[in-house]
């Protein structure tokens, strides 16, 4: 009962709560002296603790579980819990010691068909320690290593739809534009796209968040390919594009709120929300001084506003404990917006003026954001004078 507790709460991301109840099976099964189930939940108490960023803790209990596993034999046990003491070194910028761990993985002698999920696995992250070196050829290496055995078996539809191959794909697409390849990056791009696209139905990518987090990534890198790989002239045909990318990852980051309201996953959601809001308001300013078509101009005003509504929506907790003390948190959010947009024109205004060559469209710009500022900063300042008239416990 506990066990199957504390896996509910896991799966919804719920570790604090989870430890609680997988800490008492442990204890019936350590009474009972359940060695599998020993080995088991001190890897999920692992599992949960390296997910909150215990990683000490974590280590802890993935060697006790790494301990039983070798006393019972189980040999899927020892890999899985290798993968973690690499996972966890890797966390710490251990790398060579990451690689250890992965490769000893390499070294177990498993069945044939276990190979293309551990093995895949091992390569996978072994290719992963070496981004974090910013060594991308080797990076590039142990990811075409891991989708050769990932797709070993193509006919198996149990293997080829495998979701990890795809996100191998996505890693090795990562390290494509890092170097520069973005051509080569956009190809494997649209490979995750189609095939998830072919093997997964849309209600069951959406009940995966991690899986639909990757999507949502997808479409982000696509977008940022398709601006570096822009040339002067072609305005309506790559950056367009792109744009159209960031606008889909923020559909289905918008389409993830209503759904997944944990924490951790609001937290992912909301970097993620806030990276490709300030991509189309970027390009959409971009796009605007390369057309000088004042619908693009309009658009940067729009994103702005919602982008800063969002970043402020997730100040609610403290403009709640804000008005707690008296002061409306429509007020504290007014200001914090005025704030935001006062960067904005600010920054807009730098960089026309930062110019070598100022021409009529820039001069005209410039007059724009100076008389939009101004208001601005007149709101500002009463905003600012109500607060203090009012609000004086505030200070």
């Amino acid at each position: 009962m506990y066990t199957n507790a504390s896996i509910i709460l896991q799966n919804k991301l719920k570790f604090n709560e989870a430890i609680n109840f997988y800490k008492k099976a442990l204890n019936l099964a350590e009474n009972l002296s359940d060695l599998y189930l020993i080995e088991e939940l001190n890897y999920k108490l692992g599992m949960c603790y390296y997910k909150l960023g215990s990683l000490v803790v974590s280590r802890e209990y993935f060697q006790q579980s790494y301990i039983g596993a070798l006393e019972i034999g189980d040999t899927i046990g020892i890999i899985n819990n290798l993968n973690y003491f690499g996972l966890i070194s890797k966390r710490k910028e251990m790398y060579d010691s990451a690689r250890l761990s992965f490769r000893s993985i390499l070294e177990i002698p498993i069945k044939r068909n276990k190979k293309v999920r551990y093995w895949g696995m091992a390569y996978h992250n072994i290719g992963a320690s070496f981004v974090n070196e910013e060594n991308l050829d080797s990076a590039r290496k142990y990811y075409k290593k891991a989708i050769a055995i990932k797709t070993k078996n193509k006919l198996s539809s149990t293997i080829y739809k495998n979701k990890s191959l795809l996100l191998t794909f996505l890693d090795l697409a990562e390290v494509e534009i890092k170097s520069k390849e973005y051509l080569v990056a956009m190809g494997y791009l649209n490979y995750v796209l189609d095939s998830s696209n072919m093997m997964f139905s849309e209600s069951l990518i959406k009940e995966d968040f991690n899986y639909l987090n990757s999507i949502m990534k997808v479409y982000s890198m696509k977008g940022e390919c398709l601006e570096k790989l822009y040339k002067d002239g072609d305005a309506s045909g790559y950056l367009t594009d792109a744009n159209d990318n960031y606008l889909e990852a923020l559909k289905l980051i918008n389409d993830s709120r209503q759904k997944f309201r944990t924490f951790q996953e609001i937290e992912i959601l909301n970097k993620q929300y806030n990276a490709v809001f300030n991509s189309i308001v970027d390009l959409n300013y971009r796009l605007y001084t390369l057309t000088n078509d004042r619908e693009y101009l309009h658009s940067t005003f729009r994103y702005v506003e919602n982008a800063k509504s969002f970043g402020l929506f997730q100040s609610l907790n403290r403009n709640q404990a804000i008005e707690s003390a008296g002061v409306p948190a429509s007020i504290i959010m007014e200001i914090d917006r005025l704030n935001n947009m006062a960067s904005f024109y600010s920054s807009q205004i730098e960089k026309i003026e930062q110019k070598q060559v100022i021409d009529a469209a820039d001069s005209t710009r410039l007059i724009e954001f100076s008389i939009d500022k101004t208001k601005n900063e007149e709101s500002l300042k009463d905003l600012m004078k109500n607060l203090e008239n009012n609000y004086a416990n505030y200070y």
